[in-house]
């Protein structure tokens, strides 16, 4: 009554203003508001008698009380990324936020992505005081999922665990999405409903048709900071899926991450308790679907099969789990435990919806077992043209991942390494290493690599057929008068070093140490092939010794290789007046020393990863015995410095330290001789046995 009153006060009184257009405007805001009233009255709740609610309650109350808000936790990450392309070298340190929930089991659940490349992860509960350090449990980046704990019991105490939905939320279904978006340090909501279910790169990064995983794309907006929040069911108040990606291009839509794949990650890590999920299982074949009439006849034996399933196998990669399985080239893959494949590769799920025929073995564990139908040909196939004799064959195949040339995990199957030699940056080639270079060209340096394509050959390469262990790439040429005009081979994978494959980087450290020819000839190539131009990369043995301190210097790197690529022995050696591996490492430079030298003052200390090692005409000394030898080395006049040793189990003296910041410039660092008149170049080229200039 008191609305009605209200509505006819004001058409009354609008009625007597001139102007018709104002009253019909006042009317319908008025309605409106009658309309909003009576959706409020009607979804409002109320007491009754019994002290219990109405049952015109509003739903989105209703569930939204039932939710575990306290179940959320915040997480602040600071990270440093490694520099791949300059392996020792990090990036610049960055801090980020992301969510996380309570999955029980004192487990936190969020995205890999939200504590990649971690040096202190901290965390904060919803609506309680207190920052607490992490740590990491598990980490797998093929499917975005990571396992965080808290080794403080007091973290846990009273914390509340959610339900997890393990069916896949249907199309049109209504999701809830929390999290920490854009800095935020309180819970936002945002609400959406299910567009389509569908495999995909959980990655992103979309280098292998087989690295699939089911995900589930939503309407509702997934920001950053969102990452690794729970995405629960309007129905039931149950996770449904983690938060993981949004897409810049498109607004309105968001992917998660289902809930079978939640449980595949956290089986496997209470399986393996590996930090690292070990990756996906994959048959290692490629397929091309069998829609095109013609060739389908062909493939089933010039006659139309009375079905529309089946795909051809057109390759399986040497030791895939399909190839000891005995599937081949040519066989048409008709189901996969009796789930029949269409032509054009996708099989049924939950009755209306199709998905990649990939689901069918991404969603089970690495050493699970499953069965493939094929058709194969027993005389005569596709590749000859004729039309064969169809036989039905089924095949047991224990799931594995595939071996490749190219390791895809940092930390698991790929470690980052690097030789230099003459100036020419070698590293080991991996997925990580590549997606750095084409997301952005860092550390490809100014115009990129000349040979990308050279790169990309090598996914289709496996390590048996290309006769080597792993693919070693010229990553860049740290510019010196040695390598002139060698910048435009960078992105080329190392073949051979004069006739000699190189099988590793490791093998490429240990074979120059060993080189004692006078020129190095370089070829590149991929997958075990030569390429064209190999021969127009050589280098000569005498000026990459006495260049190599002083690119190392420019550059600093602190070794001419990694640790994990030290040839056997792990010594340097002075032969005569030159710098010459003796099946070792060269040397590790006090950088200090190398600037004092570099600035006319004395001749460096060098030594050798492990110990001081010099050359010396009598035998060492014997253990626990002191004695005392000389070395000669070339400086601007010949002169003989005296080193003592104990044994070689006695550490060298430490570096000399710094120069103090109120030394007056050119002043002479404690316990260095004094300085002599002689320029930085001649120093040290002389040092290098160059002699004086």
């Amino acid at each position: 009554g008191w609305l009605e009153a209200r509505v006819m006060s004001s058409g009354a009184h609008n009625a007597a203003k001139p102007g018709g257009q104002k009253f019909k405007h006042s009317l319908k805001t008025v309605g409106r508001t009658v309309m909003a009233a009576q959706r409020f009255a009607e979804g409002a709740s109320f007491d009754n008698d019994d002290g219990g609610t109405s049952a015109h309650a509003s739903n989105m109350h209703r569930s939204e009380a039932s939710v575990p808000f306290g179940a959320l936790i915040h997480f602040m990450t600071f990270s440093t990324e490694p520099e791949l392309s300059k392996p020792w070298q990090m990036k610049k340190p960055q801090v980020s936020t992301g969510t996380g929930f309570y999955i029980g089991n004192k487990r936190i659940l969020t995205n890999s992505h939200v504590i990649r490349h971690s040096t202190s992860l901290r965390v904060e509960r919803h609506g309680q005081p207190g920052n607490f350090p992490a740590r990491v449990l598990c980490e797998g980046v093929m499917c975005d999922l990571a396992l965080v704990t808290v080794d403080d019991d007091e973290f846990f105490e009273d914390l509340p665990a959610v339900r997890l939905q393990e069916d896949v939320p249907e199309l049109d279904d209504t999701v809830i999405c929390l999290g920490y978006p854009l800095g935020a340090t309180s819970i936002t909501v945002t609400r959406g409903v299910v567009s389509n279910v569908h495999m995909k790169d959980l990655s992103l990064r979309g280098w292998n048709d087989e690295n699939l995983l089911l995900a589930v794309q939503i309407d509702a907006a997934i920001n950053p900071g969102n990452s690794g929040g729970p995405v629960f069911s309007y129905k039931t108040a149950a996770v449904v899926g983690v938060a993981f990606a949004g897409r810049v291009d498109v607004q309105g839509i968001g992917f998660i991450i289902p809930v079978p794949v939640i449980q595949l990650f956290v089986k496997t890590f209470e399986v393996t308790k590996h930090p690292i999920f070990a990756g996906l299982p994959m048959l290692g074949i490629a397929t091309q679907d069998l829609v095109n009439p013609s060739l389908r006849r062909l493939c089933f034996g010039a006659t139309t099969p009375p079905s529309r399933d089946g795909i051809l196998v057109t390759e399986v990669h040497k030791d895939s789990c399909a190839d000891r399985a005995g599937l081949m080239p040519g066989d048409v893959l008709v189901c996969i435990d009796e789930t029949p494949i269409s032509e054009k590769g996708d099989v049924p799920f939950r009755g209306h919806e199709r998905l990649d025929w990939v689901y069918l073995v991404t969603r089970k564990p690495l050493g699970s077992k499953i069965t493939l139908d094929v058709l194969r040909r027993i005389d005569g196939g596709v590749a000859g043209n004729k039309n064969g004799t169809l036989e039905a064959r089924r095949l047991h195949v224990t799931l594995a991942p595939t071996p490749s040339l190219l390791p895809s995990i940092l930390g698991l199957d790929y470690t980052p390494g690097w030789v230099v030699i003459g100036g020419l940056l070698f590293l080991r080639v991996g997925q990580p290493l590549l997606d750095q270079i084409i997301s952005g060209g860092r550390g490809a340096g100014v115009g990129g690599f000349t040979h990308i394509t050279s790169l990309m050959g090598i996914f289709e390469k496996d390590s048996v057929s290309a006769g080597v262990d792993e693919a070693v790439i010229l990553m860049d040429v740290l510019a010196h008068d040695i390598n002139i005009s060698y910048e435009e081979y960078r992105g080329l994978v190392l073949y051979s070093i004069n006739g000699t494959q190189i099988k590793s980087l490791r093998h490429l450290a240990q074979f120059y140490a060993d080189c004692a020819d006078a020129f190095l000839h370089i070829e590149f190539g991929g997958g075990g092939h030569k390429e064209r131009h190999a021969e127009a990369v050589v280098l000569e043995q005498v000026f990459c010794q006495r260049t190599q301190l002083e690119i190392l210097a420019q550059h600093k790197i602190p070794n001419w290789c990694s640790d994990d690529c030290i040839p056997a022995g792990g010594t340097a050696a002075f032969n005569g007046s030159s710098l010459t591996p003796v099946g070792s490492s060269l040397t590790m430079v006090d950088p200090m020393a190398l600037l004092y030298a570099l600035a006319g003052g004395a001749p460096l200390h060098t030594t050798s990863v492990q110990h001081v090692t010099v050359a010396i005409s009598s035998p060492p000394p014997q253990q626990g015995e002191a004695q005392e030898y000389t070395r000669n080395v070339q400086g601007p006049q010949e002169s003989e410095r005296n080193v003592q040793w104990s044994d070689e189990s006695v550490s060298p003296p430490p570096p000399s330290p710094p120069p103090k910041v109120s030394s007056p410039r050119g002043a002479v660092p404690p316990g260095l001789p004094p300085r002599k008149p002689t320029s930085s170049l001649s120093t040290l080229s002389s040092y290098l046995g160059g002699g004086p200039k």
